[in-house]
């Protein structure tokens, strides 16, 4: 058997995301009762602000890498290496990039 040698590569992008809601309760009775509804009036606007349940998210533009070798020495010997970056979207961690 002769040596052979193999390469692997991956590259992959994410793109930036503004930040967005997962999840804020649609309805102001959900947050208050039906009867204080009635008598104080409604503002959509003010009461997301005061949301008692709400989680957002956003994420940072990353690219990542991997490269990879396999070298076969002989039939039963083989060598490998390899190499890959594992950067994180969240625009709240430090030292992210």
């Amino acid at each position: 058997m002769t040596p052979t040698t193999n390469l692997a590569a991956t590259l992959e992008w994410f793109a930036e995301q503004d930040q967005y809601d997962i999840f804020t309760p649609g309805s102001h009775r959900f947050l208050r009762d039906i009867v204080v509804d009635e008598l104080v009036e409604f503002d959509e606007e003010v009461e997301k602000r005061r949301a008692l349940i709400q989680y957002n998210d956003a994420a940072e533009s990353v690219v990542n890498l991997g490269l990879a070798v396999e070298h076969s020495f002989s039939d039963k010997t083989n060598g490998y290496f390899s190499f890959r970056t594992d950067h994180e979207t969240n625009p709240h961690l430090e030292g992210n990039s």
